[in-house]
């Protein structure tokens, strides 16, 4: 059985280098007869193909699904077949913007904020946007088929490929040599980690930008056992050898469905009884900690809860995360003496997977069993508890301190078969940080939006929308609840997770959407409406203009020896009739279809005109003044032609 990796990083370095995961949680396309079997598993408007799979009701966009009024799809992208747009799966994009690549992770925060993105981007803004999940998860809010797949992760990875080749248009996508690639990361849990600081020294990228949510990891513990025993709130009522005794009384093993048949049930379940309705189907099945109506899960005290037994090592039961993820639990327990244990059910191996956990919460909520895991919050199944007598409150643990954050054990120990490396430095055993989550974009987009060749009015609104995109706790819980209230959360139905969040952005949509839209977008291209009759009157006058023009000339040209005209000087006239020619080339120009030469051409030849035009015609009118003045005081004056010219020119 497979299970979905989560991407926690308690502030760890080195789970940014080698998260690369490779498992997946896959909701497959959904198998239907008929459109109400579509309906039930993916949305109302989801209809039953005739490959007998459903189909997704948002491939052409969420808000062009259910938005009252909206009636334009979303643009197509690079993953859209080529003829996309043929079929009216969605719209050509009317603008040349660069494809934006969004890191959708493999847990439930991410993939909202991922989808936001998708549908603000594409359905509004007009910018093809596609999400990078792994070689085979299908995950973008807008698959076809509404397969539903978690897939892996390599963050750092992704955005160095993106880095090499200014891109990701470049980046194989052959199963075979699949790169890995991204220009976003909408949730980001280390802006301050040391390779984030050395990307952005590289050019690699921006720096980060708070996302608006507060996170945090830690041990946590139900309601319900508290009121059991309060003490269990903080580690000063756990460490110590004399609580080994009260701990490992408390919290026992969780079982498997198949083993409580072989070694719990008397009658291999054979016949129904409390926990069990009937043995497991299938491998699938007895690998399960709990299922709705058939398991409700059983917790025991095995060898290692048995304090008579092993009076030195027995240990309560750690619902920890498994070694390949970032987890401090062993570190705090070892140095301050808490005697639990997160041993994965009698193997020696460390911790649970995700969904494991989520049946372990499941099981001991129906049965009312101690428990106390490794967990963290913003998370659905979290705010699927509060307000119950289950709902999750996180241990005190040591207050944190630079010190303590110094001495964090690291990633690559963590898995050590040595526990005094796995424990590793004392000074670290402190509460893990609250941290705030950010978002962060390569400079891959920031170079587009910078480009001097791209004109305003053309450049991308990717960047300034993803800079004023903005969540918050109570939003992330919002969604969760929806999440909830679609019964969405579990391994079988994520497929449902899209219609859950179309409806959460229908009902936001005033509040989450319109403010993340930039300042004069979206643009779109409108076609100018050509007045041909004004433009034909236009191109008429200019011509004939013209032609008035080379008509004047030519007149001038065959009266130049008369008297009148060497008194109205034939040089000043040939200058105002070539300045009037100029310009009625320039009003031709103008009067006809605009190209990138045209419009820079008509501005000069008006100018140009009009100065040939009006500077003989001042200067001439600055001569007759000085003579004038000067016959006024009886004064003899001599005009050069030459000077007269010098100021012309």
């Amino acid at each position: 059985m497979t299970t979905r990796r989560r991407y926690h990083l308690s502030l760890d370095l080195w789970f940014l280098w080698t998260c690369a995961l490779s498992s997946v949680t896959a909701a497959p396309p959904t198998p239907c007869e008929k459109d109400s079997d579509c309906h039930a598993m993916q949305a109302p408007e989801s209809v039953c193909g005739s490959d007998g799979f459903c189909s997704n009701a948002f491939a052409s966009g969420c808000l062009y699904q259910r938005m009252p009024g909206w009636t334009k799809k979303r643009v197509c992208n690079s993953e859209d077949p080529p003829d996309a747009a043929a079929q009216g799966i969605c719209e050509t994009p009317q603008f040349d913007y660069q494809e934006v690549r969004i890191m959708a992770g493999n847990w439930e925060s991410i993939t909202l904020n991922a989808w936001l993105m998708q549908i603000l981007l594409s359905e509004i803004l007009g910018v093809p946007t596609t999400l990078e999940a792994s070689i085979s998860a299908r995950n973008s809010f807008f698959e076809p088929s509404g397969a539903f797949e978690y897939g892996s992760l390599d963050t750092v990875q992704s955005f160095e490929n993106n880095f090499k080749y200014k891109g990701c248009e470049k980046a194989s996508r052959d199963p075979d040599n699949y790169e890995t690639c991204a220009n976003l990361s909408p949730e980001f849990w280390i802006a301050t980690g040391e390779w984030a600081q050395e990307a952005q020294q590289r050019g690699l990228l921006e720096p980060p930008e708070a996302l608006g949510v507060l996170a945090r990891e830690s041990l946590f513990v139900p309601k319900f056992t508290l009121e059991r025993d309060a003490s269990l709130l903080s580690y000063i009522g756990m460490q110590g050898e004399k609580n080994r005794q009260k701990l490992a009384d408390a919290f026992l093993r969780p079982t498997l469905w198949k083993d409580y048949c072989l070694e719990v049930s008397p009658n291999n379940c054979s016949t129904p009884d409390e926990n069990a309705q009937r043995p497991p189907e299938d491998d699938d099945e007895g690998d399960r900690f709990f299922l709705k109506d058939e398991y409700t899960g059983y917790f025991r005290k095995t060898d290692a809860n048995n304090c008579t037994l092993n009076p030195d090592t027995c240990t309560g039961h750690l619902v920890d995360y498994p070694c390949e993820w970032s987890s401090y639990a062993e570190q705090q327990l070892y140095h301050l003496n808490i005697s639990l244990s997160g041993d994965k059910h009698g193997e020696g191996e460390r911790g649970h997977g995700d969904w494991q956990t989520v049946q372990i919460l499941n099981a001991a909520n129906h049965t009312k069993s101690n428990v106390i895991i490794m967990w963290a919050q913003p998370d659905p199944f979290y705010q699927r508890l509060v307000g119950t007598d289950m709902e999750l409150h996180a241990v005190v643990m040591p207050p944190v301190s630079q010190e303590c954050l110094d001495h964090k054990r690291g990633y690559n120990d963590q898995c050590s078969g040595d526990m005094e490396i796995r424990a590793g430095d004392p000074r670290g055993a402190c509460e893990d940080p609250m941290t705030l989550l950010h978002k962060v974009f390569a400079t891959t987009l920031t170079d587009e939006l910078n480009d001097p060749d791209i004109i305003p009015a053309e450049k991308s609104p990717a960047v300034p929308a993803i800079q004023q995109f903005s969540m918050s706790s109570p939003l992330y819980g919002d969604w969760f609840n929806v999440l909830i209230q679609h019964e969405a959360l579990s391994k079988e139905t994520t497929s449902l997770m899209r219609n859950a969040t179309c409806n959460f952005v229908v009902d936001k949509f005033d509040v989450l959407l319109e403010k993340w839209i930039p300042f004069s977008y979206p643009r779109v291209v409108m076609d100018g409406q050509e007045n041909s009759a004004l433009i034909i009157a236009s191109v008429v006058l200019a011509c004939l203009s013209t032609v008035l023009a080379v008509a004047a000339a030519i007149v001038v040209h065959k009266t130049q020896h008369r008297r009148v005209m060497r008194y109205a000087q034939i040089e000043f006239l040939h200058l105002m009739l070539a300045g009037i020619l100029v310009i009625s080339s320039g009003a031709l120009v103008t009067a006809i279809p605009p190209t990138m030469g045209s419009c820079v051409a008509a501005i000069w030849l008006v100018n140009v005109g009009y100065t040939m035009e009006l500077a003989p015609l001042l200067v001439k009118v600055a001569a007759i003044n000085r003579l004038m003045n000067a016959s006024d005081r009886m004064q003899k004056i001599n005009i050069e032609r030459k000077d007269l010219f010098q100021v012309v020119f």
